[in-house]
């Protein structure tokens, strides 16, 4: 330790440089600063805390509402899903009947290949998508619209 001319001693740290040490504070007492209890003369004297006037606040009506009442909408009916997901298994066991169906049959609309096959409509498209990503369709166009369906 190094003392310091004008504080405490400086210290050497583990990692090599020279830190101040931490000097405990001391703790004040309760009475400082504060009114002794004990003593006596007119400034002993306790005062009552002033009490406060307790203001009753009145109740509010609310105002009727000028709107008219909310309606609610009519149910709207919604088709029955057949699965909420598909499996690997069943896209790619749709895609093998569409396969097939387009190789003997030959190029075909995308409603044909729906009625071909009793899978659901959307299980037919995934299937034709799986088809489509490994590039083994090819889809023939008319103003914008799909016509057919072939095999490449």
């Amino acid at each position: 330790m190094i003392p310091d001319e004008a504080g405490p001693a400086f210290q050497l740290h583990h990692c090599g440089h020279w830190e101040e040490p931490i000097v405990a504070k001391k703790k004040k007492s309760a009475s400082v600063g504060r009114k002794s209890r004990s003593s006596s003369g007119p400034k002993a004297e306790k005062k009552a805390p002033a009490k406060k006037s307790a203001k009753k606040k009145k109740p509010t009506k609310k105002k009727a509402s000028k709107r008219s009442p909310v309606k609610k909408a009519a149910p709207v009916a919604v088709a029955p899903v057949a699965h909420s997901f598909y499996s690997n298994h069943e896209i790619g066991q749709v895609a093998g009947k569409l396969w097939r169906t387009l190789d003997d049959q030959g190029a075909q609309s995308l409603a044909a290949l729906k009625k071909s096959t009793s899978a659901t409509d959307d299980l037919v498209v995934a299937a034709v998508g799986w088809l489509a990503r490994e590039d083994k369709l090819e889809f023939a166009t008319r103003d914008g619209r799909l016509v057919e369906v072939s095999l490449q």
